[in-house]
């Protein structure tokens, strides 16, 4: 009897205390299964109960237990099926699996009466069965899969060596290199040491170029000579690329996919400083006031100049940011405006040149005496922008002192004066019967120069010794615009009013496109003479080389003050001053006249 809940099969015992096997009604396979395996085969089974008889054994020969023939799982799930022999179907006989058991089970039999049935022969010992049915297979398929187990574990071994070799050998070649696939841009850095990384890499990339736009000027700035150069964080970049795995082999192969180092460029302050200094140098110029004047009997009007200042913080800053990311970058400078404009002095010369041609006879007995227009232009003051003109009595006196004879001198300077001062013609008859000295005040004429200018040079395009010469002497003491010490130039190295360059012609292009084919040209405050004609005389110049970059200066700087070409006329003398050789038209001269301040900003000489 098998005791489902507590799991054991029991005996049950007869009345003479005897134990007697008990008979089982169960017929399902599995629990068979499981009473035998719990009662090592003492349970008979009703349906099988013929199969107890004692079988037979051989002389010589252990009794044996009788045996019990229970079916496989598999036969038991997947019941027998016919199979196809020489064209009649035949039932397959299910190989008996033997389990110790008392009394032999025949297997189950298929309904087919042809098919014989085998007698399950009892093995002499349980294990014996079970090492009979079972082991020979189980081992077979253990020395299989230990060979298969074997086999993985070698390759996975000398895959893990291979591994681990072709990382440390990677490791070591790239242990002081660039990994291969590491780019700068389109530069290809792979496989250098950081030696030559460090070396190479600042003269493998090209420093960008960068130019300045201020106003009409375009200036190249020479930052990649001193000064710039690559971030300092670009080679360490370059150095560690690939390097955030261990693994230097997956470094190795992950930097062919790694996206270009961009550099960023950098510039030294000391770099900065020195291009604004250029850049100042080159558009700063000190605003220039109008000036009104007299030369000879002619009264004109000095026209003003605007300056220009350069932020140089801002400029500084602009650069910085530009470097490396544009090719260009506009920097706007700060417009200074002049503190007196050609307007303050329109009517101050229009009441000189009306007082130069006032009529002013004075009348002693029967002889006249009247001072000239150049006389008169020399005693006329002006007080000031927009603060009129007076005259200078003690001019006047002198002159009075000239006339012969004894009359009141005192009463006809005052009479002159007067009368040129109301810009009112007279004739004056002093007394002679009270004579008088003439007055002995000081002079009102202004002393020293009526305007001074500073001026640069810009020794950028060479013969820098030659053009400091001869515009030293054209603008020196005696030279043709000092207009007899009225005018004084002084050469300065900042703080100009305007700048002497001989250019290529390029640069004057860049001054402005109408001045590209020109012999001198003028733009704002800056004066240039094209370099080839600086270089050599034309043929049909008369004088030498020296004379001919005389001639040069002379008129661009004519241009700047505001002087401009005159009208020509077959009788009119040649004079040299406005008339190069490259614009001299027989029977022309110049003709001084005041061109408005606006007209100056766009003034340009045509060239042969």
């Amino acid at each position: 009897m098998f005791c489902l809940q507590c799991g054991e099969a029991q005996r049950v015992t007869s009345a003479d205390n005897s134990e007697a096997l008990k008979f089982e009604d169960t017929t399902d396979p599995l629990l068979k299964r499981a009473l035998l395996d719990a009662t090592d085969g003492d349970i008979v089974f009703k349906d099988t109960a013929g199969a107890a008889e004692e079988v037979p054994v051989a002389a010589g020969e252990p009794a044996k237990k009788p045996g019990h023939t229970f079916l496989s799982l598999r036969a038991v799930m997947a019941p027998p099926r016919p199979v196809a022999t020489n064209g009649a179907l035949v039932m397959p006989v299910p190989i008996p699996i033997e389990h110790p058991a008392p009394i032999s089970v025949p297997a189950l039999v298929p309904a087919s009466a042809s098919a014989p049935v085998p007698e399950a022969v009892p093995d002499p010992t349980p294990n014996a069965r079970v090492a009979a049915s079972v082991m020979p297979t189980v081992s077979t398929g253990a020395r299989v899969v230990e060979k298969g187990m074997a086999k993985a574990w070698a390759i996975g071994l000398a895959g893990l060596g291979l591994f681990v070799g072709l990382n440390l050998a990677a490791g070591t070649f790239y242990a002081n290199r660039v990994y291969p696939g590491v780019h700068v841009d389109n530069l290809a850095v792979g496989g250098w040491t950081f030696d030559e990384l460090h070396q190479k890499l600042p003269q493998a990339i090209p420093k960008p170029a960068l130019s300045a736009v201020l106003g009409a000027g375009h200036y190249s700035l020479a930052l990649g000579e001193v000064g710039s150069g690559t971030n300092a964080d670009l080679e360490r970049n370059v150095r560690e690329a690939g390097r955030l795995t261990p693994l230097p082999l997956a470094g190795v192969v992950g930097s062919f996919f790694a996206k270009p180092i961009s550099p960023v460029f950098v510039l030294s302050d000391d770099a900065v400083d020195r291009s604004v200094a250029v850049l100042a140098a080159a558009v700063e110029r000190t605003p220039s006031n109008a000036a009104v004047m007299i030369h000879g009997v002619d009264v004109f009007v000095l026209a003003d100049k605007s300056g220009v200042h350069l932020d140089r913080a801002a400029a500084a800053a602009a650069i910085r940011a530009a470097y490396g990311h544009v090719a260009t970058v506009s920097i706007n400078p700060v417009r200074l405006e002049p503190s007196v404009v050609a307007a303050d002095y329109a009517n101050e010369a229009t009441q000189a040149q009306a007082m130069i041609t006032t009529n002013v006879q004075i009348l002693i007995k029967k002889a006249k005496y009247s001072p000239t227009p150049a006389q008169i232009a020399s005693w006329v003051v002006f007080q000031g922008p927009s603060k009129g003109i007076t005259v200078d009595t003690a001019g006047v006196a002198v002159f009075v002192a000239t006339i012969p004879g004894s009359f009141d001198r005192s009463g006809t300077v005052n009479a002159v004066v007067a009368a040129l001062n109301a810009r009112q013609g007279v004739s004056f008859s002093p007394s002679t019967k009270k004579p008088t000295a003439g007055p002995t005040q000081g002079s009102l004429a202004a002393v020293g120069p009526a305007a001074s200018y500073s001026y640069c040079l810009d020794e950028t395009a060479g013969a820098a010794p030659t053009l400091a010469t001869a515009t030293a002497a054209s603008l020196g003491a005696g030279g043709s615009w000092t207009l007899g010490g009225k005018l004084h130039f002084a050469l300065a190295k900042t703080g100009c009013n305007f700048t002497v360059r001989l250019a290529n012609t390029a640069v004057m292009a860049a001054l402005d496109p109408a001045c590209e084919h020109q012999s001198t040209c003028r733009i704002h405050n800056d004066l240039a003479i094209a370099i080839d004609n600086w270089a050599k005389a034309p043929s049909s110049w008369a004088g030498d080389t020296t004379s001919y970059r005389t001639e040069l200066i002379n008129h661009v700087v004519g241009q700047w003050l505001g002087f401009e070409h005159p009208t020509c006329s077959v009788a009119a003398t040649q004079a040299t001053v406005l008339s190069t050789p490259s614009l001299l038209i027989g029977g022309c001269s110049p003709k001084w006249y005041p061109v408005p301040a606006e007209l100056q900003d766009t003034k340009v000489l045509p060239g042969f």
